[in-house]
């Protein structure tokens, strides 16, 4: 048998197609055994925290609910809020060439951050959509730097917050 260049082109395409399919699947599935997420769970997920620690960044949280297709970060803002999601999945995209290029889905438990935005105090490049009403945690900067202080400045540290640091911003 002889294969031509388009034969390989069709098999790569092909292949692709598969393989996003397989990886659509997967998460379809995941998404339909979810569940609700508290914030304790969403933060141990990432890093292991006492409660004593967990229950001081809590406090600088604020549960809010969303209605499916509003944007939490919109492309070209300097966004100052971090979420996770407790309910709900997002989608992340940017415009090219007059098109929505998806390039990530997150669900329960997912980080929704511009760290362009966020750290860097610039315009982010991407929007975040919600696929269906969601109820998400917020984090605000100012809140946190509230938090950082207190624990690093009034209380001489806090072993657990270290890896929290990240999520100061860079400039000023």
């Amino acid at each position: 048998m002889h294969l031509t260049k388009t034969d390989f082109a069709f098999a790569k395409k092909t292949t692709i197609h598969f393989r996003f399919r397989v990886k659509f699947y997967n998460f379809a599935h995941q998404i339909q055994q979810k569940k609700n997420m508290d914030i304790k769970e969403i933060i141990n997920k990432r890093y292991a925290m006492p409660d004593a620690s967990l229950h001081k960044l809590q406090r600088c949280l604020t549960e809010v609910s969303y209605p499916k297709g509003f944007q939490v970060l919109k492309r070209g803002k300097v966004e100052k809020n971090i979420f996770f999601i407790k309910k709900g999945i997002v989608r992340a995209y940017t415009p090219v060439d007059g098109k929505q290029i998806t390039f990530w889905f997150g669900k329960e438990g997912a980080t929704i951050v511009s760290l362009k935005g966020y750290v860097n105090d610039e315009p982010g490049y991407e929007t975040m959509e919600l696929m269906e009403d969601s109820i998400l945690y917020v984090l605000s900067r100012k809140n946190y730097r509230i938090y950082f202080c207190r624990t690093y400045i009034l209380l001489i540290g806090d072993g657990d917050m270290p890896r929290w640091n990240c999520l100061l911003p860079k400039k000023g």
